[in-house]
């Protein structure tokens, strides 16, 4: 699955929950609305016994706290609703299998590796998601590309949801789905943002 595919996925994942966040605002401006209602009965009440300038000011610094605490709790909705989102994106592309989750995992070999001689680390079980043969494919790959293909599998336990870790030498990339999807989401995050919200 390319970087673009998954981009899409996360972008349609993102219009699927606009429905559900603007019915929980919804209620939310609603709820707010019936206690203005109650402090403005108060207030009113208050501006007969003070004189209405004092009522108006009191109204007038209700509502803006009012405003500034739905504000505050909508922007802690959306922010929890987007990060549903890569959440829900990253489950979806661990859950990948087969093809599709070797194309995903080739490409990013391809377009990871620098000689070609580097070990490749996947997350515990995540190799048996894989072909015996894929290895070689990839390395004949490189091979064409002009890359050593030497890549060998390399069994260590590591806490990843899926992908995998190049090493070469001391240095390693990581290549795991949650990096991957970490990597696109500074890029995303005010995409998904306009379509949830707009």
């Amino acid at each position: 699955m390319s970087v673009d595919k998954i981009k899409a996925k996360i972008l349609s994942d993102a219009q699927a929950e606009v429905q559900k966040i603007e019915a929980e605002i919804a209620q939310k401006v609603k709820k707010i609305q019936a206690e203005q209602g109650e402090s403005v009965a108060a207030i009113n009440k208050e501006a007969e016994e003070e004189g209405r300038w004092r009522a108006k000011d009191r109204l007038k610094k209700d509502l803006a706290s009012a405003e500034l605490e739905l504000r505050k709790d909508l922007l802690e909705q959306k922010q929890k609703l987007i990060q549903k989102v890569f959440d829900k994106t990253l489950k979806h592309l661990a859950r990948l299998k087969g093809e599709q989750y070797e194309k995903l995992i080739a490409d990013l070999l391809l377009k990871t590796v620098e000689v070609g001689d580097e070990q490749v680390i996947f997350f515990s079980g995540d190799d048996q998601k894989l072909r015996d043969e894929f290895l070689e494919e990839v390395n004949s790959r490189l091979v064409k590309e002009g890359k050593k293909g030497a890549l060998r599998l390399i069994r260590e336990d590591r806490d990843m949801l899926g992908g995998f870790v190049l090493r070469r030498g001391k240095r390693e990339v990581n290549c795991s789905i949650k990096a991957l999807i970490s990597t696109v989401r500074e890029d995303l995050e005010p995409v998904v943002a306009k379509i949830l919200f707009s």
